[in-house]
């Protein structure tokens, strides 16, 4: 006679579906209120994963040119003394 190997998951699964029978044969209270919370998990966990597989709307972000004010104008300005000037300075603050 040839022994027939089962893998992994076909013990797991066959564990599970022979605790089942043993459950809806001896309390059938308990069988019921078990695929009762089952379905609700289920239904919770599938809705859970659509609606965080759902992408949400991006927001509309309108790019417009930066305004300028009226009453503001800005000015920048560089100014580079010359060297005498600059020696002078330095030597009147070190007097």
């Amino acid at each position: 006679m040839k022994k027939i190997s089962l893998s992994a998951g076909a013990k797991i699964w066959l564990t599970a579906l022979l605790l089942w029978l043993v459950l809806v044969a001896f309390a059938p209270a308990v069988a019921l209120a078990v695929a009762v919370c089952h379905l609700l998990v289920t239904t919770i966990l599938v809705v859970g994963r659509l609606v965080l597989a759902t992408p949400a709307p991006e927001p509309e972000v309108s790019v417009e040119p930066p305004r300028e004010h009226p009453m503001v104008s800005v000015q920048i300005a560089t100014y580079e003394e010359p060297p005498e000037l600059v020696c002078q300075t330095l030597s009147s603050l070190a007097a």
